[in-house]
């Protein structure tokens, strides 16, 4: 079975994982099978390349709390490589303070003209 967000469930009845109608996320199943546990409370499973239906081990890492999760995702998005100038540092809709600022000051002075105003600070 799927759901709508792509995610994969198995019914196995009776499984410690499992949900009160006998689901379980085949990802949660995958990535403590692979680490021959079961979860601890809070624990989740997070898909690296951020798609739910692949859950391949390589692609799933377990994590401790919600928290810990958030984390993750706001230093992975939040310092790489520029995509526009190549250049490294954090980061704002993938790109750099610098590129970010001109890509603001494009839209401004566009929305600005759409709306007939021809001077601007």
């Amino acid at each position: 079975m799927q759901n709508n967000n792509r995610r994969k469930f198995l019914y196995l009845p009776g499984h410690p994982l499992a949900n009160k109608r006998g689901y379980i996320l085949e990802s949660r199943l995958v990535a403590f099978q692979a680490a021959s546990r079961l979860p601890a409370p809070g624990e989740l499973v997070h898909h690296l390349d951020g798609d739910p239906s692949n859950n391949d081990v390589a692609n799933l890492l377990i994590l401790s709390s919600d928290l810990e999760h958030k984390q993750f995702h706001r230093v992975r998005n939040s310092i790489g490589a520029c995509a526009e100038c190549g250049g490294y540092g954090q980061l704002k809709k993938s790109k750099c303070p610098r590129c970010y600022m001109r890509l603001w000051q494009r839209e401004r002075r566009r929305k600005l003209r759409e709306k007939g105003i021809k001077r601007w600070g």
